[in-house]
Formats: C-alpha cells, structure tokens, sequence
C-alpha cells in the first residue's frame, strides 16, 4: 500500500490525467527578466574574454 501511495502522489505532483495529452510538462514562456538575465551572462562572459585576451597578451594565438 506504501509502494502504491508513493506512485499515486508523484502522479498527481506531475499533474498526470490532467490533461488530454499524455505530456507531464508544462512549458513556460520566457519572460522580461529571463532574457535580462540571458543578456547579461552573455555580456559577461565577454567581457570576461575580452579582459583575458587583453591581460594575456596573445598567449592563446587566436590571432596569428
């Protein structure tokens, strides 16, 4: 009975029978602060590379 319980639960946090179709996930658009967040990691990263290249000169030989 344990065993069956536990199934049931994990049914019903995955919203199992809820709806028509048989996928368990919900998709979530992307929002303002999503892509805010998105912005700035990718700034950061290259700003990131940017001060490394610069710092250490042409030590990778990205531009020979």
């Amino acid at each position: 009975m344990e065993q069956v319980e536990k199934i049931i639960n994990t049914m019903d946090m995955r919203e199992f029978g809820k709806h028509k179709t048989r996928t368990w996930c919900a998709v979530k658009k992307l929002e303002i602060p999503d892509y805010v967040a998105m912005f700035l990691s990718i700034d950061i990263l290259a700003l990131t590379l940017m001060i490394s290249l610069k710092v250490n000169g042409d030590r990778f030989n990205l531009f020979r």
